[in-house]
């Protein structure tokens, strides 16, 4: 879509805590094949170099190729995770933190509360133009490590992720109170605070029969 509208995508990743090279990755998942057949450029975002920003008396090395795309497109997968309950939109901006500075963030902000309103500032300073959230196979249970695949052949996409994560919470069974980064979305006004704000086009309003949460919190 895009190259028939007459740009030029870049596809660019930095998986968190992953023990392969992700230009093994690429391969692994079809992102290489698919740019060697587009003519595609596909960037390891923890070799390209960060641009510094502050936010919150916080310092925050982000990765150059996000924050200066013409438009920038963040595809997350729709997932559970015991620290977040769901990996939805605003979490998966932590990937423009290349490399393994993401686990220092994690080994720093163990608390939900505080992590969510690190991934806040990360969102506020490097905000998406649209998300496209992959739920045709989605994990549920004790994600991101022990959960489980399902196919809930589902596509979202929105301009605004705060509002996505909103309509995956309705999706999911999830009380958006229960999700700290909704918590803190809404302590900074960020997003809307209710579904009802939000129009919803298609068959995303219907909720994916079964799907479980994460039964382990964290203790903090």
């Amino acid at each position: 879509l895009i190259l028939s509208a007459g740009g030029r995508p870049v596809i660019g990743d930095s998986p968190s805590g992953t023990v392969r090279d992700v230009d093994e990755v690429f391969e692994l998942t079809g992102m290489k094949a698919i740019s060697e057949e587009l003519g595609l450029e596909l960037l390891n975002l923890d070799r390209e170099g960060c641009h510094r920003r502050e936010m919150e008396g916080r310092t925050y090395y982000i990765s150059k190729p996000a924050l200066d795309a013409d438009v920038l497109i963040n595809l997350p997968k729709l997932k559970t995770h015991n620290l977040t309950v769901i990996t939805g939109a605003v979490k998966n901006m932590f990937g423009v933190i290349p490399g393994y500075r993401k686990s220092e963030y994690h080994r720093l902000f163990l608390n939900p509360d505080d992590f969510s309103e690190l991934l806040l500032d990360i969102y506020s300073l490097c905000e998406p133009d649209l998300t496209v959230v992959d739920a045709i196979v989605s994990m549920d249970g004790d994600g991101p490590s022990n959960g489980t695949l399902r196919r809930s052949e589902l596509l979202l996409g929105g301009r605004d992720a705060v509002s996505v994560d909103r309509v995956i919470a309705k999706i999911v069974g999830c009380p958006p109170s229960r999700i700290p980064t909704l918590r803190a979305a809404e302590r900074r006004d960020l997003g809307v605070s209710s579904l009802d704000q939000i129009e919803v086009l298609g068959e995303a309003g219907a909720e994916i029969p079964g799907f479980r949460l994460p039964s382990v919190r964290p203790l903090y």
